[in-house]
């Protein structure tokens, strides 16, 4: 039974902590529910409405409930997320960073009953990090977008296991920022927040009863000081002096040969294990935001320099597939300068970074002119005075301080390193060298191989060979060999196109992504198994990493709306019959010669093949061919503007769930290309062409 509340004492001030489980309030006053006795509450804005967020917090004001609209005077935030990272995330955003704490009033160890269910608490002990200097080598630009989607789809979801700041108190001042200070002068830590689905709030409003909020708790927040990461100097007008860059790999050394090396000492790392976050939203408004006093004197030119704002521009086009983006753009320098600082952003978890670098270098990569005045990037949606900054260095010097920090940091090499293993991501990575202490290749290998899921043994095994690029002439290769293999099993009706990087014009794959359909439906059923098992047996195909039949399983149909796999979690990047295949062109010169004991000589490659049926065909090109930015936005641009759910597999309206057959019913009379013209016509866009698509 739980227990009552006590009645607060005139003279006591306001409740900072929540009631352990509060019984219903009813006040002759007031209608029920009577939310007096509530510590502050702060609604959460994201995945909410403005209109219904003031209706919300209109309803507790009514209900006496305190409501605060900042988040730091807070005890009690309600949230419309699922998720203890998401809901992190939405609070770092408004400058609060938190971590998981014990529940006030419980310690480490404790049975804690929610909803009927026991939940074991306690947290591992960390190992101590080690630092070397090992060999680094860096991933291939252009590859870390799909690695990406492919490596978070197949690794646990694990919480990223980074070193925590040392210990302080965080106080709340009285205009709302946090500020740290010493425990030994500080004499007692802020309470926790209570971070609560707002589902907790819409059964109070529909009960008119002051529920427990045990079992709608996302988790208990201690408030805890930002991570601090430098600040790079903004350099004087005269060119500083060159930074020497950093010792290149040493090629001698073989990943798995090598012997380890002596321990180094403990290093501390230039970047924190979560970045600082800068998301910039565009704000189209009628005033350019003013530059810093010292940007005016640290650059050449004047405003009459700036050419016309280009249409896209001046139309205030916010998605990048509303716009050309070619894959040689006239400020790829200083994109490439970005593009380190996003992936160290990628590194350290700060995953609103990653998406604000990754808008901004969409948009300066569109842009058709070579930039010559920071009034220029202003102008661009995602772009403000810190990105205008970082051109002005870049202009003066030749270099971005930050962008070489990234690249220096030893730390993020290591990390980089285990980054760059195919079925490891960010969060594994980080896993690695935080929490297990691992510092190259060979210490996964000596201390951790049986540990390893197989898909990150075979990633490890060959990981010289799927970091090199594939030559456009080997692709073409694979492809038409996997055609053959698909008409053998099916018929000639087999309809093949290359995708990726490929067809975006890149010399160089990191891997070789191939859809194949078929104009008759029950032609594509199941037709992955039927081709993978013939690739086998033609010696083409050395593991299958992962074959999915999603889409057979439900009848090839689109996604249903707000699918979930079992288990409950979200869908991945893709809901289409895929394998991921390790691939080895089973031919070489010599071989009859050798015999059977003969090793292939052929390097490994990474080969994914997408079956697609035809009444979708140009849904899933057009979700395999763009770079990532550019399929981010044509899914938020079919939320957005056209209130639709994007996926390869089709689309479908948010509003009734119902399918939008844009491609008509059994798909397109013409080619592949053709279909995925009638998917951009349907959405509403110009066609692009895949090189046009190059966002990175």
């Amino acid at each position: 039974m739980p227990p009552s509340t006590p009645s607060p004492s005139p003279s006591t001030p306001q409740r900072s902590s929540i009631p352990s489980t509060p019984s219903t309030l009813v006040s002759p006053r007031y209608p029920a529910p009577d939310l007096s006795s509530l510590p502050t509450v702060f609604i959460l804005a994201a995945k909410l409405a403005s209109d219904r967020r003031d209706a919300l917090a209109k309803w507790l004001v009514e209900h006496r409930a305190p409501v605060t609209y900042d988040v730091h005077k807070a005890r009690i935030v309600l949230a419309n997320v699922e998720r203890f990272a998401r809901a992190r995330l939405e609070l770092r955003g408004l400058g609060l960073w938190t971590e998981k704490a014990e529940a006030e009033g419980e310690v480490s160890g404790v049975v804690k009953s929610v909803g009927g269910v026991k939940e074991e608490r306690g947290t591992s002990p960390r190992k101590r990090m080690r630092v070397g200097e090992g060999a680094v080598r860096s991933g291939k630009a252009g590859r870390e977008g799909k690695r990406r989607r492919v490596n978070e789809d197949l690794e646990n979801d694990l919480e990223a296991a980074s070193p925590r700041p040392p210990a302080s108190t965080v106080t709340a001042g009285s205009d709302g920022e946090t500020t740290a200070s010493d425990n030994s002068i500080s004499p007692k830590p802020p309470p926790n927040i209570k971070v609560i689905k707002l589902h907790w709030l819409n059964q109070v409003m529909a009960t008119s009863a002051l529920l427990p909020y045990t079992p709608y708790l996302i988790y208990e927040a201690r408030p805890v000081s930002r991570p601090s990461t430098p600040t790079p100097a903004i350099p004087s007008t005269t060119p500083s002096t060159p930074i020497p860059s950093s010792p290149a790999p040493q090629p001698g050394l073989a990943i798995l040969q090598r012997a380890r090396e002596d321990a180094l000492p403990v290093k501390t790392s230039t970047f924190a294990p979560h970045g600082s976050r800068r998301f910039h939203t565009f704000h189209p408004t009628k005033h350019t935001p003013k530059l810093p006093a010292r940007v005016t004197t640290e650059y050449e030119g004047e405003d009459t320099d700036i050419p016309p704002a280009p249409a896209w521009v001046r139309d205030k086009l916010l998605f990048s597939c509303q716009r050309r983006t070619p894959p040689n753009p006239p400020n790829a320098e200083f994109i490439a300068q970005l593009g380190k600082i996003k992936h160290a952003r990628l590194l350290t978890d700060d995953e609103i970074g990653v998406r604000a670098y990754s808008t901004c270098i969409a948009a300066i990569a569109a842009y058709e002119y070579p930039l010559r005045h920071p009034a220029e990037i202003l102008r661009l949606p995602g772009c403000d005075t810190k990105i205008a900054n970082l051109w002005i260095e870049w202009r003066n010097t030749g270099r971005v301080a930050e962008a070489d920090a990234a690249d220096s940091d030893p730390d993020l090499q290591i990390v980089n390193t285990f980054y760059n293993i195919w079925g490891v991501g960010a969060t594994t990575a980080r896993d690695f060298f935080y929490r297990r202490g691992w510092r190259d290749l060979d210490d996964i290998v000596e201390e951790g191989w049986s540990s390893l899921p197989r898909v990150q043994q075979i990633g490890l095994k060959y990981y010289d060979e799927f970091l090199d690029g594939i030559p456009r002439a080997e692709v073409e290769a694979i492809a038409e060999t996997i055609r053959a293999a698909a008409v053998r099993v099916r018929d000639p009706g087999i309809e093949i196109l290359v995708v990726g990087g490929y067809r975006r014009g890149k010399e160089y794959s990191g891997d070789v992504d191939v859809i194949v359909s078929h104009r008759e439906l029950a032609m594509t059923h199941n037709l992955v198994v039927d081709v993978v098992g013939a690739l086998e047996d033609e010696g083409w195909v050395t593991h299958t990493l992962l074959l999915s039949l999603a889409a057979s399983e439900r009848g090839q149909a689109t996604l249903p709306f707000k699918a979930r796999v079992p288990g409950g979690r979200r869908t991945g990047f893709d809901t289409l019959d895929k394998a991921l295949l390790v691939w080895q062109d089973s031919v070489w010169e010599g071989m009859e010669e050798g015999g059977k004991k003969a090793k292939n000589p052929n390097p490994h490659r990474r080969v994914d093949i997408i079956v697609s049926p035809w009444r979708t065909v140009g849904c899933a090109v057009l979700g395999w061919s763009g770079g990532t930015t550019f399929q981010r936005d044509i899914r938020r641009y079919a939320n957005k503007v056209r209130g639709w759910k994007f996926d390869s597999s089709g689309i479908r309206d948010r509003r009734t769930g119902e399918v939008v057959a844009l491609e008509g019913e059994r798909g397109v009379r013409g080619g592949i290309g053709d279909a995925e013209r009638a998917v951009f016509e349907g959405l509403g866009l110009f066609y692009r062409e895949p090189w046009e698509r190059c966002t990175g």
